[in-house]
């Protein structure tokens, strides 16, 4: 994964809240050490880098992007000083390369859609879903599993329900599990950015 935190001209960064999840955050604010914010998303990508834009964000800018005021476009195409960073993830973990953009000269493809806003109005549950895969992990005090599949790797917590079979079953078996997202609201003091899930069943 990409170390889209560790920026030479910004520094060390800290996931403030999460919006958009694919594989890895792919839409979310931050702040550096120095409590600057930055609304940040992956914007661009082809077989050497991945391109991504971080627009300086003022607490109540972000505020107007959070509550629908500003939508995603603007949010970066109209800033607040007039530019954004964009930086080049190389895909050989090379440095990544750095450049100061004027935010009304991004091209419209790197951009969010006009009227995209961030929608953070509250929703129902995820529903559960169903993964196979091998069973690599399973931590009784914590009840904490790790089950392995083709795509991915999901980790999360055990339900009561299900503990009493996992804590018989066999590591490195491959099982068919129901799991469910957890919804979290990422808070400034949350350096976990990975998605939690809850194991329901086990067989």
């Amino acid at each position: 994964m990409l170390d889209v935190l560790n920026i030479p001209e910004l520094g060390k960064l800290e996931i403030v809240e999460v919006y958009e999840y694919y594989d890895q955050p792919v839409l979310y604010s931050c702040k550096d050490t120095e409590d600057n914010l930055y609304l940040v998303v992956a914007a661009d990508e082809n077989d050497q880098y991945e391109t991504w834009l971080y627009a300086k964000v003022s607490v109540d800018r972000l505020n107007l992007i959070q509550s629908d005021t500003i939508d995603l476009h603007d949010a970066f195409a109209d800033t607040e000083d007039g530019s954004v960073l964009q930086v080049k993830f190389s895909y050989d973990e090379t440095p990544p390369l750095t450049e100061i953009v004027k935010s009304n000269q991004i091209p419209e493809d790197m951009l969010p859609d006009p009227g995209e806003y961030l929608d953070l109005k509250p929703k129902g549950p995820p529903l559960p879903f169903t993964i196979t895969g091998a069973l690599i992990g399973v931590f009784l005090r914590s009840k904490t599993f790790e089950i392995e599949t083709l795509e991915q790797t999901y980790t999360g917590y055990i339900t009561d329900e299900a503990f009493g079979t996992v804590k018989n079953a066999t590591l490195s078996r491959e099982y068919t599990a129901e799991i469910q997202e957890v919804v979290q609201r990422s808070g400034s003091t949350d350096k976990n950015t990975n998605p939690t899930y809850l194991l329901l069943s086990l067989n």
